[in-house]
């Protein structure tokens, strides 16, 4: 039930190791006016060499995200029939011929949202498009024991030649810390 809250509200929880303390963050678009410019780690000064993978997650790619609520039976099941309202964000170019030509639905079933959590199913709906419209990446490495103030949940910037534009050079991105 917790995952299920966690996921449908756009939560993280962790173990915080260091703290020992069971943490929440919202996921949440990095937004420059609030939070500090995030550090930069780059493979000259943070990351271990040889401890750097980049891969696609394309199972995690989507192109509709449709979130159902106000659940009308308690007692019944995750059916569409079983909810009263059903709030759908697609990306057209997404799933058009010059994009991925796929359309990939991802169906919520938010038990927990009732009848007057539309711009929370809005919200839902568009934040879950925006970070996985595109192919997912997955960044796995290591960083020197003197970067240990990175944290679960901080925003990084990273730079590494393994992630390069269109033309080869190092392309910064800024990602989330999950584990």
């Amino acid at each position: 039930l917790i995952g299920e809250i966690i996921n449908q509200t756009l939560c993280n929880v962790w173990w915080d190791e260091i703290d020992q303390q069971l943490r929440l963050k919202v996921l949440r678009p990095r937004l420059p006016q609030i939070d500090a410019a995030p550090a930069t780690v780059d493979d000259a000064a943070n990351i271990v060499a040889g401890k750097t993978s980049i891969s696609d997650v394309p199972e995690d790619r989507i192109s509709e995200v449709w979130v159902y609520y106000n659940k009308i039976d308690p007692t019944g099941g995750d059916d569409e029939k079983n909810y009263a309202r059903v709030r759908v964000k697609f990306d057209g170019d997404a799933e058009s011929a010059n994009e991925y030509n796929q359309v990939v639905i991802k169906k919520i079933f938010a038990r927990w949202l009732g009848a007057g959590s539309d711009a929370q199913a809005l919200v839902l709906a568009i934040r879950l498009l925006q970070r996985y419209r595109d192919t997912p990446k997955r960044f796995v490495f290591s960083v020197d024991a003197k970067d240990d103030s990175i944290r679960v949940a901080d925003f990084l910037g990273f730079l590494h030649p393994d992630y390069v534009d269109f033309i080869g050079q190092p392309k910064p991105i800024t990602l989330q810390i999950t584990s």
